[in-house]
């Protein structure tokens, strides 16, 4: 049946889809909210998946916490000896560890947001972005396996060992520390995963860049072993204050960046124009592309 002009407009719509080239760094906070119980599925899809057919689980999490500190407090630690803070070597590893993998695990899992959909997104409207923030919640579980890891590390230090170490006042702003730096490895996620749509290159690219960064951060190292003369340029890495806040919350110890968490919140909100910018630009036709 051939509809007229006037029944076409007197239709009602609950979702009208068009392609809208001019959305520059906007966000339609309106439709992610209509479409949060799809958003909560997909947080739970993301849990699922990443311990199906395991029999530990999201215990893995803590083996692979304590294991990793231990490799680093044995090499690092014990041979090299590049932590002179006082602190015990598994808890100085531990805790930036934890920080790193959610950065890690935030930007990774972003990144490839869009080719690893591309089968749903073919078939069916959703927000594109529903899915960046289901990566981003989903991650908080291991890092949350991994605090509660270093909290218990904490405690048998503390109580059994008989180490001296204890948290500052500071401790209560851990979870916006994690915040900060998931929104950080997210929206470099969505900057990698806007690029990487056509250029492939850019993931190799991405991959020796991540193992720079990773020592060109507090990871492995206080910084006050960093010479002063390379301190301001290294502290211009938004992680470098997370972790290094984060280590003076966690056991008290001097802070040596010369930056602050408020720029890392600074960076952030950078990163996640462009990142968002980015995708907006991509998200119309990329299915056309990969």
């Amino acid at each position: 049946m051939i509809k007229t002009k006037n029944e076409t407009a007197n239709e009602q719509w609950d979702i009208v889809i068009n392609a809208d080239k001019n959305k520059g760094i906007s966000i339609n906070w309106q439709e992610l909210w209509q479409y949060r119980d799809m958003i909560w599925v997909l947080i739970r899809k993301e849990i699922v998946a990443a311990h199906l057919q395991t029999v530990l689980g999201p215990l893995w999490y803590v083996g692979k916490a304590v294991i990793m500190a231990l490799t680093f407090a044995l090499v690092f630690g014990m041979i090299a000896r590049v932590n002179p803070t006082g602190v015990p070597h598994m808890l100085f590893f531990m805790s930036g560890l934890m920080f790193w993998e959610y950065f890690l695990n935030c930007m990774n899992k972003t990144g490839n947001v869009l080719r690893e959909n591309k089968a749903i997104f073919e078939k069916v409207y959703v927000p594109r972005l529903a899915f960046p923030i289901a990566k981003l919640v989903a991650g908080l579980v291991p890092a949350f396996f991994e605090l509660m890891t270093l909290v218990v590390a904490y405690l048998i230090y503390v109580f059994w060992v008989g180490s001296p170490v204890r948290p500052s006042w500071g401790v209560v702003y851990i979870p916006f520390l994690f915040l900060i730096i998931g929104g950080i490895g997210s929206s470099l996620g969505l900057i990698i995963s806007a690029l990487t749509i056509k250029y492939r290159d850019i993931a190799m690219l991405i991959s020796y860049s991540t193992r720079l960064l990773m020592y060109t951060t507090p990871i492995i190292y206080p910084m006050q072993i960093v010479p002063k003369e390379f301190l301001p340029y290294l502290s211009l890495n938004p992680l470098a204050a997370i972790i290094d806040y984060g280590k003076h919350f966690l056991f008290n110890i001097p802070v040596y960046c010369t930056t602050t968490p408020l720029y890392s919140v600074g960076c952030l909100l950078v990163i996640f124009l462009i990142g968002i910018f980015l995708f907006n630009r991509v998200e119309r036709d990329f299915v056309d592309t990969v």
